[in-house]
């Protein structure tokens, strides 16, 4: 039974926003949208939910749904037609990893293309900013571009060390998009599943839609560009009943479970003992990365 009394708050140009919309989209589940575009709606946000971030789902009884990943998982229960999560243990295992290596580890790459690119952060910062004020754009574009290019890069473990190597990510990724899309129209096979939405957060709202990326996408990611449009138009109603996966076992998958290997689980690792040990921050060691902020700002644990 679908219910049909959803409101999604969301921001166009927010990674999370773009990857919960997608798959309300493909799963035709009825909801009302709400751009967030005022300090007064971000508000009750926070005040619902304990924290200001879209997206957030409102339903019709008053309880509020945010964090797509478990967002997802709970819609999945009461919409179980073309599931986006395979039955198969482990290949349900290995998607939903895929799937949380695009949210979490692709996000500085996705912040390093929109906020160190000049172009892009003046574009992108006085777009969000128009939120808090519709006055002196361009000043405060220019400041909020800055204060995020502070706040989620410097201060998150980039630096000039490692700078072109979160930069490069991308092109590490269409590396292994390319092919595969090239053989199959989604990541896991016929249809849209969690672990497309999952890459898909990244990749809409940022590296295919800010100014520089979406131009590196266009030249390097042809096949990549048209998967963002063909999941963005997705709809179960005008697929296959059958779904028919496949085992993520063709040679361009291998540098994909390298990197996750070798330094997402690595930093998961580590991220949940400093977390555990009640630790607001950490220094990540991995294979290929180290990311350590100046001043011993280092990196903030979270609870994934």
């Amino acid at each position: 039974m679908i219910n049909n009394n959803y409101t999604l708050y969301k921001m166009d140009i927010s990674y999370f926003s773009g990857k919960l919309e997608a798959y309300l989209r493909y799963k035709e589940i009825p909801h009302s949208v709400v751009e967030c575009d005022s300090l007064k709606v971000f508000h009750k946000i926070g005040q619902s939910t304990g924290i200001q971030k879209v997206p957030a789902i409102e339903m019709s009884d008053g309880k509020w749904l945010f964090d797509t990943t478990p967002t997802i998982q709970w819609l999945e229960k009461s919409n179980p037609d073309n599931p986006v999560i395979p039955a198969d243990p482990a290949l349900k295992f290995v998607t939903l990893l895929i799937e949380d290596y695009g949210d979490e580890w692709l996000w500085r790459p996705a912040m390093w293309w929109r906020w160190v690119p000049k172009i892009s952060r003046a574009t992108m910062g006085r777009r969000i900013v128009k939120v808090y004020s519709k006055h002196f754009a361009i000043p405060l574009g220019y400041y909020f571009g800055r204060r995020q290019l502070n706040e989620w890069l410097w201060n998150d473990g980039v630096d000039k060390h490692n700078s072109n190597d979160v930069r490069d990510m991308l092109f590490h990724e269409l590396a292994f998009l390319e092919p595969l899309l090239e053989d199959q129209p989604y990541l896991m096979g016929s249809h849209p599943s969690i672990a497309d939405f999952g890459y898909f957060g990244p990749f809409f709202r940022h590296f295919g839609n800010d100014p520089i990326s979406a131009e590196v996408i266009r030249r390097h990611g042809p096949n990549t560009y048209e998967w963002l449009a063909r999941l963005w138009n997705a709809r179960k109603s005008k697929m296959n009943e059958n779904v028919e996966w496949q085992w993520p076992s063709a040679p361009y998958w291998k540098p994909l479970f390298k990197r996750i290997a070798s330094d997402y689980l690595p930093y998961l690792h580590q991220n949940a003992v400093a977390f555990n040990s009640g630790k607001k921050t950490f220094d990540y060691h991995g294979c290929h990365f180290m990311f350590k902020a100046p001043l011993n700002n280092s990196v903030p644990a979270s609870a994934y």
